[in-house]
């Protein structure tokens, strides 16, 4: 059995857990791309997850985004759930990951441009 050790923050995995996901996420698309790094939908323990994957040149960016969740508690049902932050190095280079709830309609970004086409039309 593996000792759990919490942020403290009562949001996300243990930081145990945190330390070792990117090695147990397959990702399967690439649902995004912004100016910090891609977010791509993965699979994990049979479920669907976000990943946003930020380059090291970015770590300051994904520091404070990783910070901001596990400091502050963030549980709430509008709130989109974090799992984890982890980082991946396969020796050459490192991907700094962030690991969310996933949800198939997208983001509130893409839900409101679709409002506003419907209602443009």
């Amino acid at each position: 059995m593996i000792e759990m050790t919490t942020s403290g923050s009562g949001s996300g995995l243990p930081l145990l857990v945190q330390r070792s996901i990117a090695r147990q996420i397959q990702l399967v698309e690439i649902i995004g791309q912004g100016r910090f790094g891609e977010v791509w939908r993965g699979r994990w323990r049979g479920e669907n997850v976000a990943v946003k994957i930020f380059s090291s040149r970015e770590e300051r960016s994904w520091f404070r985004e990783a910070e901001i969740y596990q400091t502050v508690m963030l549980r709430h049902d509008n709130i989109l759930g974090f799992i984890a932050a982890d980082n991946k190095d396969n020796g050459t280079w490192t991907q700094l990951w962030l690991i969310t709830d996933y949800h198939e309609y997208g983001s509130l970004f893409d839900f409101w441009a679709e409002i506003h086409w419907i209602l443009m039309e």
